[in-house]
């Protein structure tokens, strides 16, 4: 039977009720350990952590399948890794070889390619300082004050996930970079807040050229809208929500992209915390949505207004940053993408069938309403 560490199980302390949950879990998992076909080989203080806090059977069925998923992908990984490396040392020792031989051998210490270190430099110099320096670029604003309002840990992972990956985005991959502030953050008041953006910056320490491009992290927004009528000092919040869609060139003072998944329409909330123009990118006139909940990430709706930017058309910037798959109707999806959904589904599935095993097993918890729990074909992601 699997058991939490010495040392988390002296943080926990004496807490009757938790030592009960942990003794529940363990239990769960040796029920789906002898049942599931590939188990975690190892569950480490973190994943405990985290499995606490999950709130019944079903979730920790899809946290245990996909910490199996996880750790059997790090294995191959690891074997890809020794097979390119000994690849890599075959064709040192043939430049090597060649080399000796009085040819022309590539390989360090040996004949290289000549590359201007200085040039590269200043191409990444002027890649992240030139917005600020032309002022060419339209002012971005990520607003947080939605971020944590989830209870669901893994949106708020994925939140943070994507996060991340937008801030990199801009840094490293755009021609020209926006003018990026973080905002309604305060890390310094909410341990929270700061425990959020400890997951999310943890590239700070990459090229010290591309940190000069790092956003700042503000407590509030200090970007507001000051005329009603002029829409060049107007401050344009993005909200799928919105009733007024956003066309043409980006002409305004700044465009706010909260980071929500919106499904409880809190961005609607924002007119009330700051003066706002509320728009929505315009979708739905340049392309139909066929199948799924219409939602862009993050990082795309930062490539949509960066085409846009670059002088690109609404139609051909977010055709080109719309995922496929919800452009396609169930009824025309093609055999490759309907086996893809297929096995989805069929993992869904599977783990229903597992946890109603363990749930048949050793009863229902004490304190969970499983009348709320249907077939979990959630996307959620740990």
């Amino acid at each position: 039977m699997i058991q939490p560490s010495s040392f988390l199980m002296s943080k926990i302390g004496n807490q009757p009720a938790m030592q009960k949950r942990i003794e529940r879990i363990a239990k769960e998992y040796e029920v789906f350990e002898y049942f599931y076909h590939h188990p975690p080989k190892h569950l480490d203080d973190r994943d405990w952590d985290y499995m606490l806090k999950l709130r019944n059977t079903h979730e920790r069925v899809h946290f245990w399948r996909f910490v199996s998923t996880k750790q059997y992908r790090k294995e191959k990984d690891i074997v890809k890794e020794k097979e390119r490396i000994e690849l890599h040392n075959a064709h040192i020792d043939e430049q090597k070889r060649r080399y000796e031989d009085g040819g022309m051998g590539y390989a360090s210490y040996l004949h290289w390619l000549y590359r201007s270190q200085y040039e590269a430099r200043f191409g990444q110099v002027w890649r992240c300082l030139s917005p600020y320096v032309v002022g060419d670029m339209p002012q971005l604003a990520f607003d947080m004050q939605f971020a944590l309002r989830n209870t669901y840990l893994s949106r708020q992972k994925m939140i943070a996930h994507q996060l991340s990956y937008t801030i990199v985005e801009n840094v490293q991959n755009f021609r020209r970079s926006f003018p990026v502030d973080i905002v309604n953050a305060d890390v310094d008041n909410d341990p929270n807040m700061a425990r959020f953006f400890s997951n999310v910056l943890t590239f700070e320490k990459g090229n010290p050229i591309e940190r000069l491009a790092l956003p700042e992290i503000k407590a509030n927004n200090p970007h507001q809208s000051t005329s009603d009528s002029d829409p060049t000092q107007q401050v344009v919040y993005i909200s799928r929500h919105a009733r007024e869609m956003l066309d043409g060139p980006l002409i305004h003072k700044a465009y706010v992209i909260p980071f929500t998944m919106d499904n409880s329409r809190e961005t609607l909330e924002a007119p009330y915390t700051g003066r706002y123009r509320m728009m929505c990118l315009p979708i739905d006139k340049y392309l139909k949505w066929a199948t799924g909940r219409k939602y862009v990430p993050f990082v795309e709706i930062l490539k949509i207004l960066g085409d846009v930017a670059n002088g690109a058309s609404w139609c051909k910037a977010i055709a080109d940053h719309v995922p496929v798959r919800n452009l396609i109707p169930p009824s025309e999806r093609p055999p490759a993408m309907e086996a893809l959904y297929k096995k989805r589904d069929d993992k869904h599935k599977s783990d229903h069938e597992m946890a109603q095993i363990i749930l048949d097993s050793l009863g229902p918890e004490e304190g969970v309403d499983y009348t709320t729990i249907t077939n979990m074909r959630g996307r959620r992601r740990y």
